[in-house]
């Protein structure tokens, strides 16, 4: 069932009065245009054939006293089952689903271009379009207004402006050196603790160099220099004029001239003074006999 119902539905018949007769040739114009005749238009009480107390379209006409008020019945198969409710109140194809959302979005669009030509919605909407209007004319003379303080004063604002982007341009700069000493702060810091770090690695390299010396030295303790000293030492104490001297009348010379090789190093004078000193003492042996 297609329906365009009026009030009332608690009872069979139509409200009285010219706004309700206006509200129901406005629905048979919508069915005409966008339901192609096919919707039942009137009271709901008396076309769908029970009354229906308490429904929301009586409170609306009754109680709140809105001049349109309708109950539209959208789709409805009455050749379904009475057990197949879905049926009975859904479109199931895609056809019939299509041609429901056509009509009724069409049948919507009627009443909003048909609303003033209601008795009761046209005095509504002419005072709507009225206080949109001033609105307008009001908003433009503030506009306009706003627009000649603005020529009027554009000095002052134009130096409002400029000192303000100076006093943002200081704090940039203040900001962005402040951030260039923090980061020279940490670059500096990070140049300490690389220094320390280097330090403390060849600290550990030069202990481990020695350990590394102390391990490769033999087990006696010797040192090569010091036993290379010893035997050039041994070998100089074996010379022929570094020997014990022999017995006899030249042995005091013979001495003599092995101190004086040792302690200053001279040679000829040295044996010089030897061969003498020897030859004299056997002139005088030879002279005593």
């Amino acid at each position: 069932m297609y329906a365009l119902f009026t009030p009332y539905d608690h009872k069979g018949t139509v409200p009285e009065g010219p706004d309700a007769q206006a509200a129901l040739r406005l629905l048979r114009r919508i069915n005409d245009l966008s339901c192609k005749g096919k919707c039942t238009v009137g009271s709901g009480g008396k076309s769908v054939g029970y009354l229906a107390h308490g429904t929301a379209t009586d409170y609306m006409y009754e109680v709140l006293r809105v001049p349109l008020a309708f109950t539209w019945e959208i789709y409805g198969d009455s050749a379904a089952s009475f057990e197949d409710c879905f049926r009975m109140f859904n479109p199931i194809t895609r056809e019939s689903f299509e041609e429901t959302i056509d009509s009724w979005v069409s049948a919507l669009l009627q009443l909003i271009e048909l609303l003033p030509s209601h008795p009761a919605t046209a005095p509504l909407l002419r005072q709507a379009v009225e206080d949109v209007r001033r609105k307008e004319e009001a908003d433009g003379a503030a506009t306009g207004s706003r627009s000649v303080r603005r020529r009027a004063r554009p000095e002052h604002a134009t130096a409002g402006q400029e000192k303000q982007q100076e006093q943002q341009q200081q704090q940039q700069q203040q900001q962005q050196q402040q951030q260039g000493e923090e980061q020279q702060q940490q670059e500096k810091q990070q140049q300490q603790q690389q220094q320390q770090q280097e330090g403390q690695q060849q600290g550990e390299q030069k202990q481990q160099q020695q350990q590394q010396r102390k391990a490769e030295q033999p087990s006696g303790g010797s040192n090569p220099r010091e036993d290379g000293a010893a035997i050039e030492t041994g070998r100089r104490a074996l010379l022929p004029w570094q020997r014990r001297p022999q017995r006899g009348p030249g042995a005091a010379a013979g001495a003599g001239a092995q101190s004086a090789w040792a302690g200053g190093g001279l040679y000829g004078p040295a044996l010089a003074l030897g061969l003498l000193l020897a030859g004299a003492g056997l002139v005088r042996q030879f002279n005593e006999r």
